[in-house]
């Protein structure tokens, strides 16, 4: 069975492509430091449980894969068994399709939200003309109010003298 020192080794293999220096910063030891890794890889020491969460975190694997309590076991379509690095290829695509994935929701996102933007302004465009509309209609109510006195009190007096 395998131990941590042989996953991160697999890691740093076939994510890295041995950069033990990309490794290091990926998974957020300050300026790339390899000195831990390098112990970590030797088997002198074990990271710590802070580290091995940014390394499942950082490569998309679980603490008990790395940790060798859990195998993967994928076959291709003719049910022969793939490698390590297969499946490291494999994930890595998975990895790279849901950036993609990501990427093409964040721009959905970001169109619906400048279409909600000019909604919201042709609304508020839309309520200015109406508010200007309204204030129209009550000023020609006005004038026609102020019209109807005028004729009533000039057909009132046209009554009288006629």
């Amino acid at each position: 069975m395998a131990e941590i020192k042989d996953r991160i080794a697999e890691l740093i293999e076939t994510r890295e492509g041995g950069s033990k220096t990309r490794f290091a910063k990926k998974i957020g030891i300050k300026n790339g430091n390899t000195g831990l890794v390098h112990k970590w890889l030797s088997g002198a020491a074990k990271p710590k449980m802070e580290y091995q969460q940014s390394i499942c975190t950082a490569y998309g694997v679980s603490i008990n894969w790395l940790n060798s309590q859990e195998t993967i076991s994928i076959t291709n379509e003719n049910d022969t068994e793939l490698s390590n690095s297969q499946i490291s290829i494999v994930g890595q695509i998975s990895a790279d399709r849901l950036v993609g994935i990501m990427e093409s929701m964040q721009r959905h996102h970001n169109e619906a939200q400048h279409s909600h933007d000019a909604t919201q302004k042709t609304l508020t465009d839309a309520m200015e003309r109406g508010q200007k509309i309204s204030q129209t209609l009550a000023d020609s109510n006005a004038i026609l109010c102020g019209t109807n006195a005028k004729l009533g009190s000039w057909i009132e007096k046209t009554c009288k003298t006629g």
